[in-house]
């Protein structure tokens, strides 16, 4: 094979040696012609056949229509008026003469051609005069006799009107610029959801609960040693922490420190400032009005004077230009919530922290999905261990590696 192409190389001789003609351009002659074909293509057999104007002169002798049809469509181009093609490059043709080493070129224009069905055209031509001797007659009527505003407006719409066939020709290619646009996957869809909710920032690496959320994310170390807790270990009685207590109303902050308080030896003091900083956010969230966190007099009064730093963070995390946005308002209960996740041993119960927040339990529940946590059945040992009652009756509890919820792309219709 390799010597019969040395030889093949050798009689044709080198490509150096090839001489290209410019074909000479006959009038009398039709010149070739590339046809761009708006998806649908004509059997190979189809004969086309190509039109000059009548009245042909200088100007327009190179201008042709070209036509062709099957048994059921009919295809037409050309290379002048509405339907010349626009935004395409030059081409050429060539003919290669082995025997004379000569290639012979000619220019050999594209023509954008466009389908049309003919079952369909006596039906669309009838309807079509009829709307356009109606819009006609009205256009007139409304230029004789309206007023002036009418007459602006007749005029408005027939400069703006887009007309089907205008259209027609650009089909093809609107086709396939959306074709080339990639619609979203699943993954990306969840991963926008994810990086869209108000949550902590998520350690998708996670091996265990403790290592899913970096608790300095929401609370620092150095806010929790602002919080003061000396007067509270030194509490005796339940209605006197709930006075010192930023926020009162909540269960499961007073029941955890009731039971720190009371235990004997040495006080878990981190589970008590984290304790009472989550009743520094019920009590922000719960006291405040969503433009009341633009007074700071009013802050410091309705979360009982904590120290300034706290304050300051807090207002900085959930505010958006000073107001409680929506948004600012889930993101505290997130934020709130993984913090009891925490201090709870990453088990909680959603209808008691429902009642907490004054919220529905499905909202609770929805956000407690959104951090990772898994929702199930109370058991009679879950109840005893997380002080709920029977009218409780789900336990939420954060599993790693984290699993968010599923992204529905809904029902294809």
């Amino acid at each position: 094979m390799g010597k019969r192409k040395h030889e093949d190389s050798k009689n044709s001789g080198s490509g150096k040696h090839i001489k290209i003609d410019v074909a000479k351009v006959d009038d009398t002659i039709e010149q070739p012609y590339l046809a761009a074909f708006p998806g649908t293509m004509p059997e190979n057999d189809t004969v086309f056949t190509s039109y000059r104007p009548v009245n042909s002169n200088d100007d327009n002798a190179k201008q042709r229509l070209i036509s062709g049809e099957t048994e059921k469509v009919v295809f037409t181009g050309s290379n002048f008026g509405e339907d010349a093609p626009v935004n395409y490059c030059n081409y050429i043709v060539g003919t290669y003469s082995k025997k004379d080493q000569t290639l012979t070129i000619t220019p050999a224009p594209v023509l954008r051609m466009k389908r049309s069905v003919k079952a369909l055209q006596s039906a669309q031509d009838s309807s079509s005069r009829s709307d356009t001797g109606f819009a006609q007659a009205k256009a007139s009527l409304g230029m004789a006799f309206g007023t002036a505003k009418a007459k602006k407006q007749i005029k408005e719409t027939e400069r703006n009107a887009v007309k089907g066939q205008h259209l027609e020709n650009d089909l093809p290619d609107i086709h396939t610029e959306i074709n080339k646009i990639e619609g979203p996957t699943q993954e990306d869809i969840k991963q926008s959801m994810q990086s869209s909710l108000p949550i902590p920032p998520p350690n998708m690496e996670a091996e265990t609960p403790q290592e899913a959320y970096d608790i300095s994310n929401v609370v620092t170390s150095e806010e929790l040693r602002q919080v003061p807790i000396k007067e509270i270990l030194k509490t005796e009685s339940f209605n006197d922490l709930k006075q010192l207590l930023p926020y009162a109303g909540s269960k499961f902050v007073n029941d955890r420190l009731m039971n720190i308080i009371k235990a004997p030896g040495k006080k878990d003091r981190q589970a008590v400032r984290s304790l009472v900083y989550i009743s520094y956010l019920q009590a922000y969230l719960l006291n405040l009005k969503p433009f009341d966190v633009k007074t700071r007099r009013k802050v410091e009064s309705a979360m009982k004077n904590p120290p300034a730093m706290i304050v300051d963070r807090i207002q900085e995390r959930y505010t958006d230009n000073n107001v409680r946005t929506p948004v600012m308002h889930d993101k505290i209960l997130c934020y709130l919530f993984v913090l009891c996740l925490n201090v709870a041993d990453y088990t909680v119960v959603p209808e008691m922290l429902a009642m907490d927040l004054s919220l529905k339990p499905i909202k609770v529940t929805t956000l407690l999905r959104n951090l990772g946590c898994k929702i199930d059945k109370l058991t009679v040992d879950d109840r005893k261990s997380l002080g709920a009652s029977t009218a409780h009756q789900k336990k939420a509890t954060l599993i790693a590696p984290l699993k968010f919820p599923s992204v529905s792309r809904g029902k294809r219709k």
